[in-house]
Parts: structure tokens; sequence; C-alpha cells
């Protein structure tokens, strides 16, 4: 447990490192990861309302076809 432990902290100081030695790279990749997840995110996005925009549309239907019942 110990090991896990100790090698969690390399890690960070090794990927800091990394960034400084090849900062123009990581700048990059970190740039492509950046717009993968936003792209992602508009996608997702753009279903989820396509899919609210049909329920709303299918509910929009039904209550024009069958009306609520009126209350006495």
């Amino acid at each position: 447990m110990q090991v896990f432990l100790e090698s969690l902290k390399v890690v960070p100081e090794w990927l800091v490192q990394q960034i400084y030695l090849y900062s123009n790279t990581a700048l990059v990749v970190l740039s492509a990861f950046v717009l993968l997840v936003a792209g992602l995110t508009v996608f997702q996005c753009r279903r989820a309302w396509k899919s609210y925009s049909s329920k709303k549309n299918l509910l929009k239907e039904l209550s024009e076809h069958f009306p609520p019942p009126q209350g006495s």
C-alpha cells in the first residue's frame, strides 16, 4: 500500500516535468483533448435537445387528439 501511495506522489511530479520539457507538445495535446471534450459535449447536447423536442412535439400531438378530461 505504501509503494502505491509513493507512486501516486511521483506521477504528478513526472507529469509536470514532462510538460515543462515538451511544453509546445503538451499544449497541443491538451488543446486537442479540450476540443474533443467540447465537441462531444456539443454532440450530446444536440442529441438531448432533439430527444426533448421530439417528446415535446409528441405530447403536443397527443394533447390535440386526446384533450384533457373536463373537471366537474
